[in-house]
């Protein structure tokens, strides 16, 4: 009775403000307490001034009305209102967000959860209903909602296909879906929401292909169809959504690759595809996307190795492709995406080393290879990584011991949270422990690298090195570029130039190393020196640095016991190795040193001279020279030159060098004089002006060169004879290569025939029987007999032993063609035109003005060779009455037509001025024109 008497109070304070309210609040209100009715508003969390008497509706929790006084905000999210919602919902027409999101509101009775009038709402932009325990079909009449901009229908149980119209929403912003029971294809309609920014439709049980009009989506920004059933391959349209950033198509039924239209999305940050069938290798046009942060494709079917290319992304964050059929090696430029934090390419095919720079990823904190066939040493590197927290290397063919920096992953060991850290090297069995890194950890394993000495130690004698461990492998390195993998190496004959630190480093069958570093020292350390540069005639002064004794030894039986030894002027006989041994109170110290004698100036070697050519002997840098040589030669001059030389000058040439200082040196030069070689030159066939080029050989007598002459061409190394325009002898030189020396220029010749022949046109033909023309045959060239030949209406031949014309009469007229050849085979073609001037005319003498006889109106000349004429008709008393002039003959269009003149019946005196190609005719004609 009580609720009863406030709903009728409310109703009263409604009615007196509806008078001055621009809309209709009384059916806002009804609503508003229909839905506080349905809605169990007696136990909402919060429903302050809901039904109090005395409050207006502007004071209810969370409901907002616009200055008319109409309901245009709905805001009851969170606020455990169960039950369907009320019908009368929309009546609030002026409502732009509706917010009963996190609630139990359920199915009604009419198996829709939402109003079927929603479309009333045509204010609505705001929807979101998201969390509750609504179902059934989603509402085709939301698809009527103009002004719609968030369409939230996530976490409900609706189900069966969604409503194509849904694509009307023109204002459409959002739209989630996601985590229903929806069924069916993602409708091709959706492709018409250009205003749309993100498209949720994960978790639901979505099938068929994505739409490719999904690509005209052109502000779309995210997309999730996460969870579903989608199978099919990805559209290419997809690479349109040039405002893409968030891309979840993961854990569905997607088959085929990836397509390289997804290069164009330049502002992709996230790319999911994981657990679906895709197939092929990563697409190289992905580096375009480089904003990308993570790239996950675990769990599919890719095949390929991992593209070096991926490098160029470097903002990823995760890059994921465990689970599928990759192969290859894991590139080294994969070291370069710093801002790695999650690796994972296990459970595939990868083969090779890891990386050794893999320590410069400083952010990765997971790193996953387990289950591939990854060999080779564990890099000491990745220990540099101080955020590392998940290493998984198990089940691959790693080798060697865990670098002693690993000892910092050690607490991974024993931090018993395993939802943060993880570790797992075993499956390895040639890793140390068998990859088993909790006994490794725990037993602080070293290999013992110390080594004996017997240093310090006098110059000159053996340094002895010496390993502790055994059977190990073992590494030396010293000073003087000393090196050696023995256990206990030897360095004879030390000096100083092996002091210094010394490191020895022993690895065990497991690739774990230990090793250590000794300073070596030397004791009773000598020199030697030598007054280098010494040249012949000075003397040579020996050094030895201070001791009890001396004992020197060297070329040409030198012997010495003094410090400082001197042999005075100096030969060639005193080059070479000078020792000595200086005897201390702790060592006796050999040294030795080289001598040689300073070379003064320099001589060229003659170039080999051919006899009867100059030879040139040549030498530098003194200033006094001293030329001997066979046959009493003699000269003092730098350079001097012999002319004509003969075989007698062969032999042995000498030159002593001084300068200003009295050094001097000696320098001996061979000659050799060779006797000039004549090439046997190849004889050439005679060849006709008009003939192709012809090869000429490459070679002559043995040896190779190059030609010249009239008529020589070069074409890519090889030499051509082209006889064209040449005629009689042809001189042909053939120069052998430089690298024949002595060898003369060969000569030769070729015979080019040239011939020419011209016919001429005597007389043209005149008579009707064409047998009048003549022509003269006139001709030139080298032979001894000549075959002339024509061809045309008639046919003949001549021969002749010389040149003279001559004349062939009674030929008919037309084009003839004259071939000569000569007794070489040379032959030559000429043609010419026997004209023909016969010309035979008919002249009418009667016409009728009116007649289609063959005397018609049409006056017209008949006959052979004519070109045109003019005609001049007179009367009777000798007046012109008619002229026409370049009128064609045998042509009744073109020639003469009395219809074309005022010529009457009578009788007629014509001109004729006829064209012949002879020249011009006149002929005198009677006429008689007749009706």
């Amino acid at each position: 009775m009580k609720f009863r008497f406030a709903y009728t109070f409310f109703i009263i304070i409604i009615y007196s403000l509806q008078a001055l309210s621009q809309c209709d609040r009384q059916r806002d209100s009804v609503a508003l307490v229909q839905l506080f009715i349905n809605a169990d508003g007696t136990n909402w969390a919060k429903n302050n001034n809901w039904f109090i008497p005395g409050q207006s509706i502007d004071t209810w929790y969370g409901v907002t009305l616009n200055s008319a006084g109409c309901v245009v905000e709905l805001n009851l999210n969170s606020n455990r209102l169960k039950g369907p919602i009320t019908d009368s919902i929309v009546n609030l027409s002026q409502l732009k967000i509706l917010n009963l999101n996190d609630n139990k509101l359920t199915i009604g009775n009419n198996t829709d959860s939402l109003p079927r009038e929603m479309n009333k709402l045509q204010n609505l932009e705001i929807l979101n209903l998201s969390g509750n325990l609504l179902g059934g079909p989603v509402n085709a009449a939301l698809g009527s909602l103009p002004n719609l901009k968030i369409l939230n229908l996530s976490l409900n149980y609706f189900n069966k296909k969604l409503p194509s119209n849904l694509g009307n929403l023109a204002n459409l912003k959002k739209l989630l879906l996601n985590q229903n029971e929806i069924t069916g294809s993602i409708p091709a309609s959706f492709g018409q929401l250009k205003q749309l920014d993100e498209l949720i439709l994960s978790n639901n049980k979505l099938s068929g292909p994505i739409p490719g009009e999904i690509g005209n989506m052109t502000n779309l920004r995210v997309i999730s169809l996460t969870s579903n059933q989608i199978s099919g391959n990805l559209p290419p349209e997809l690479g349109k959504l040039s405002k893409m950033q968030f891309m979840y198509l993961n854990e569905n039924a997607l088959t085929g690759g990836i397509p390289g239209d997804f290069g164009s999305l330049t502002e992709l940050r996230e790319l999911w595809l994981n657990n679906n069938s895709m197939t092929g290798a990563i697409p190289p046009e992905i580096v375009s996307n480089i904003n990308l942060k993570k790239l996950i494709l675990n769990n599919n079917k890719l095949s390929g190795n991992i593209p070096d290319f991926l490098s160029s992304l470097v903002s990823l964050a995760n890059l994921h492709l465990s689970f599928n059929n990759m192969d290859g090696n894991i590139p080294s430029s994969i070291s370069d995406l710093v801002n790695l934090e999650s690796l994972l390419i296990d459970n595939n095919f990868i083969t090779g080393e890891i990386p050794v720079d893999i320590g410069k990823l400083s952010k990765l904190n997971n790193f996953q290879i387990h289950n591939n066939q990854i060999s080779g040493n564990l890099p000491a590197s990745l220990s540099n990584i101080t955020v590392l927290k998940r290493i998984y290397f198990q089940n691959n063919k790693l080798k060697g011991c865990f670098p002693e920096s690993y000892r910092n992953f050690c607490q991974l060991v024993f931090n018993t949270n395993t939802n943060v850290n993880g570790y797992n090297f075993l499956g390895n069995p040639d890793l140390i422990f068998e990859g088993d890194f909790f006994q490794w950890c725990s037993t602080n394993y070293k290999v013992n690298g110390n080594f004996f000495t017997n240093a310090p130690i006098c110059e000159g004698n053996t340094l002895m090195l010496e390993a502790e461990a055994q059977n190990f492998f073992y590494s030396w390195e010293g000073p003087g570029g000393f090196t050696s993998v023995e256990k206990d190496p030897l360095i004879e004959n030390f000096n100083s130039n092996y002091t210094g630190l010394y490191q020895l480093t022993v690895t065990d069958a497991y690739g774990c190393t230990g090793s250590s570093v000794q300073a070596i020292n030397i004791i009773g350390e000598g020199n030697i020196t030598v007054n280098t540069p010494v040249c012949e005639g000075k003397t040579i002064i020996l050094s030895a640095s201070d001791g009890l004794s001396w004992e020197w030894t060297g070329p040409d039986n030198f012997f010495s016991t003094e410090k400082s030894p001197k042999i005075p002027n100096a030969t060639l006989l005193n080059e070479g190795t000078y020792k000595v041994k200086i005897k201390t109170a702790d060592c006796t110290i050999e040294k030795e040193t080289e001598v040689e004698l300073t070379t003064i100036g320099n001589v060229k070697s003659p170039d080999i001279p051919c006899e009867g050519n100059d030879l040139v002997l040549e030498a530098s840098g003194g200033s006094l020279y001293l030329w001997t040589g066979p046959n009493n030669f003699s000269a003092n001059t730098a350079n001097t030159e012999i002319k004509s030389v003969t075989k007698n000058k062969t032999g042995l040439y000498s030159v002593e060098i001084r300068d200003n200082t009295g050094c001097r040196s000696t320098f001996n030069v061979t000659v050799e004089v060779k006797e000039p070689v004549f090439v046997k030159m190849q004889e050439f066939e005679d060849v006709c002006s008009s003939d192709e080029r012809i090869l000429l050989p490459q070679e002559q007598d043995g040896y190779t060169g190059s030609w010249e002459g009239k008529g020589v061409e070069e074409n890519d190394g090889n030499y051509y004879f082209s006889p064209h325009g040449l005629n009689g002898e042809i001189n042909l030189l053939f120069n052998p290569s430089p690298s024949f020396s002595c060898v003369a220029k060969g000569e030769t010749n070729i015979f080019v025939h040239h011939v020419s022949v011209t016919g001429i046109e005597i007389a043209p033909n005149s008579t009707k029987e064409n047998s009048s023309g003549s022509f003269q045959i006139m001709s030139s060239g080298s032979g001894n007999s000549f075959v002339f030949e024509w061809e045309g209406p008639v046919s003949g031949s001549k021969e002749t032993n010389d040149h003279s014309p001559f004349d062939i009469e009674k030929v008919p007229s037309g084009e003839y063609f004259l071939t000569m050849t000569n007794d070489i085979g040379c032959s030559v073609i000429d043609s010419f035109d026997i004209r023909n001037f016969y010309s035979e005319i008919l002249i009418p003498n009667v016409v009728r003005k009116s007649s289609s006889s063959a005397n018609n109106a049409t006056f017209t000349v008949y006959g052979e060779n004519i070109i045109s004429y003019d005609i001049e008709v007179y009367n009777r008393w000798g007046n012109l009455d008619y002229y026409a002039n370049r009128l064609m003959a045998n042509d009744e269009q073109n020639g003469w037509n009395l219809s074309s003149s005022s010529l009457q019946t009578g009788v007629y005196i014509i001109v004729l001025t006829i064209n012949l190609p002879k020249g011009q005719e006149k002929r005198i004609e009677n006429l008689t024109i007749l009706e």
